[in-house]
C-alpha cells in the first residue's frame, strides 16, 4: 500500500529540513532527528500495524548498529571520521518509515556522495543532501507503482 497523509507530508518537511540544515552546518539536530523518528514511526504503525513497527524498528536498529560498528572501525584504523551520527539517526528513521526506500537511498546517497567528492576533490561532504532526494524520488516511484 502506498504510504500518504498527513504524517507522511510532516515527515517530508522534516527531511528536508535536516537535508538543509545539514548542507548548512554539517549537522542534524537532535529535535529534528526525533520528529522525524516520530513521524517514521506512526507512519509504520499505520501501514504495517504494530508487529509491523516493531518488525521496521528491529531491522534498522541492526543496520544502524552494523553502520555504528563499521565506523568505529574506520576511525580506529584510518584516524578520521566518516559517517556522523546524524547519517546514522537518519538512516534509522527512513527505514522505520520504508525499509527498502530507506535503505536504497542511503546507498544511492554514499554513491552520490562519493561522485560529488571526486568531483570537488573534497573529503568531507554532508550526506543528508544526497540522500533526502533519493528517499523523496524512490518514495514518489513506489507510490505511482501501486496506482
Amino acid at each position: 500500500a502506498a504510504v500518504t497523509g498527513p504524517t507522511l507530508t510532516l515527515l517530508v518537511c522534516g527531511l528536508l529540513a535536516a537535508a538543509v540544515i545539514d548542507a548548512r552546518r554539517s549537522r542534524y539536530p537532535n529535535g529534528l532527528a526525533a520528529f522525524n523518528a516520530a513521524c517514521a514511526c506512526a507512519l509504520a504503525a499505520s501501514s504495517s500495524g504494530a508487529r509491523g513497527l516493531m518488525h521496521r524498528c528491529a531491522l534498522a536498529a541492526a543496520a544502524c548498529l552494523a553502520l555504528t560498528c563499521l565506523e568505529a572501525a574506520w576511525r580506529a584504523a584510518r584516524g578520521e571520521r566518516g559517517l556522523g551520527g546524524g547519517d546514522i539517526k537518519y538512516l534509522a528513521a527512513v527505514m522505520v518509515a520504508h525499509p527498502f526506500a530507506g535503505a536504497a537511498s542511503f546507498a544511492c546517497g554514499l554513491a552520490a556522495l562519493a561522485a560529488a567528492a571526486a568531483a570537488t576533490r573534497r573529503r568531507a561532504l554532508p550526506l543528508l543532501p544526497f540522500c533526502v532526494p533519493a528517499f523523496l524520488v524512490l518514495l514518489a516511484v513506489g507510490a505511482m507503482r501501486a496506482r
